[in-house]
């Protein structure tokens, strides 16, 4: 690599410019042209009222291929935007009602899957420069839509295949252990409340690369 460094105003050879700030040189081993792999996201839960006993399970899996769609500078903080532009994902929507009454027993199981939409899924990636180290963050998200799941889904007209923070959708920190070029994790929260229970996940097991 060979950085040269001039005046840009190539008339005027004989005046000095003032600096504006300390001049850096800034490198980053983060692949730019895009990720692939795979990820997953899932709910198991279980509701129990006087009347009877539901299970269910939602589940979204896919593999992504995220290319990069735009790049943001503003300051020290650079932003790279990556949408899903190629892979498929699948979902599954089961639940098995009991009726304490009667003894009667009521199940569905209802799956489906497409390829991902790039207005269905994102992957965004900051860089802090202005400190000693480089801060980096990630978040991702991704829905397929499941337009003949079981009949007691009704909110549920897409199931996500991935979902880097279940509880607030926040920028995760980069993980200090990953391996170059891969981006590795899962997230997982149970919620309980009012006789349900549920357990959420998420993984993703994503590599980056660069431009061909």
């Amino acid at each position: 690599m060979l950085l040269i460094i001039s005046n840009s105003n190539w008339q005027r050879r004989t005046d000095r410019i003032a600096p504006n700030g300390d001049l850096r040189v800034v490198s980053s081993d983060l692949p730019c042209a895009g990720w692939r792999g795979t990820s997953s996201w899932q709910m198991v839960g279980q509701s129990v009222n006087a009347q009877g006993q539901v299970d269910y399970t939602l589940r979204g899996d896919a593999t992504p291929t995220f290319t990069l769609t735009r790049r943001i500078l503003a300051g020290d903080q650079v932003g790279l935007e990556f949408q899903p532009t190629a892979g498929n994902a699948t979902w599954l929507t089961a639940f098995t009602a009991l009726d304490f009454q009667t003894g009667h027993t009521t199940s569905c199981t209802q799956t489906g899957g497409g390829a991902l939409s790039a207005g269905l899924g994102g992957l965004f990636i900051t860089e802090d420069l202005s400190g000693e180290t480089m801060q980096r963050q990630f978040e991702a998200g991704g829905l397929i839509p499941a337009p003949e799941r079981c009949s007691v889904f009704t909110t549920w007209t897409h199931i996500p295949w991935l979902v880097t923070d279940i509880r607030d959708t926040a920028p995760r920190p980069w993980p200090t252990s990953a391996p170059h070029g891969r981006l590795q994790g899962s997230d997982s929260f149970t919620e309980v409340g009012d006789g349900t229970t549920d357990t959420t996940t998420s993984a993703w097991n994503l590599t980056g690369f660069a431009s061909p």
